[in-house]
C-alpha cells in the first residue's frame, strides 16, 4: 500500500509541474480582446507609409488605420490615361483616313461616270459615222481604268471600316480599365488605406 501511495504521490507531482509549463503564471493579469485580421483590399502589394492609430486604443469603424505609398496606382492611373489618349488618336486618325477614302472613292466614281457618259457619246457619234473608231477605243480604254481606279477605293474603304472586332481593341476597353484603376486609387482617400477600424 505504502509503494500505491508513493505512485499516485509521484503522479501528482508530474501533473502539477505540468501545469506549471502549460498556465502563465503572473502577478498582474490583464485580459486581452481576440484581435481580428486586417487584410488591404489593394490589388498589389502596397508599402506602408504611415500607422495612425497609437497602441492599445479603441478605434471605430470607417477610421482609417494606415496610410499606404499611392505612387504605384497613380502611375497605373497615368499609364492607362495615356493609352486611353493613344486609343482616342487612333480614333481620329482612322476616321479621318475613312474620311479620305470615301471621298477618294466619290471622286473616281465621278470620274467613272464621266468616261462612261464619254465612251458612250464617242459610241453614237461613230454610229452616226461622225467621229473614228480610234477615239471610241481611247475611251474605252480610259472607262478600264477609271473601273480599276473605283474598285481600288473601294477596297481601300472597306478596308478601313471599323469590323465588330474593332471595338474590343478600341476606346472603350482602355476607358474601362481606366475607371477601374481611379475606383482603386479612390478607395484609399487622402492615402489612407480602406483597413479602417470595426
Amino acid at each position: 500500500m505504502f509503494g500505491f501511495s508513493v505512485f499516485v504521490l509521484h503522479l501528482l507531482l508530474i501533473f502539477v509541474i505540468g501545469l506549471r509549463f502549460v498556465t502563465p503564471q503572473s502577478a498582474n493579469a490583464t485580459i486581452v480582446q481576440h484581435t481580428i485580421q486586417l487584410i488591404p483590399r489593394l490589388p498589389d502589394p502596397a508599402l506602408v507609409t504611415g500607422v495612425l492609430v497609437e497602441d492599445n486604443t479603441e478605434v471605430k469603424k470607417g477610421q482609417p488605420l494606415f496610410q499606404f505609398d499611392r505612387r504605384p496606382y497613380e502611375y497605373k492611373v497615368a499609364q492607362i490615361e495615356a493609352q486611353v489618349a493613344q486609343a482616342k488618336q487612333n480614333v481620329n486618325v482612322l476616321s479621318a483616313d475613312v474620311d479620305v477614302a470615301t471621298h477618294k472613292a466619290e471622286l473616281t466614281l465621278a470620274q467613272l461616270t464621266y468616261e462612261r457618259y464619254e465612251k458612250h457619246a464617242y459610241d453614237i457619234r461613230v454610229a452616226q459615222n461622225s467621229a473614228a473608231a480610234e477615239d471610241v477605243e481611247k475611251w474605252r480604254s480610259r472607262v478600264d481604268v477609271a473601273e480599276s481606279s473605283h474598285l481600288e477605293a473601294e477596297a481601300e474603304l472597306e478596308g478601313l471600316e471599323p469590323g465588330p472586332d474593332m471595338h474590343s481593341t478600341g476606346v472603350e476597353p482602355q476607358q474601362e480599365r481606366l475607371l477601374v484603376a481611379i475606383r482603386t486609387i479612390d478607395e484609399i482617400p487622402g492615402s489612407a488605406s480602406i483597413l479602417t477600424g470595426w
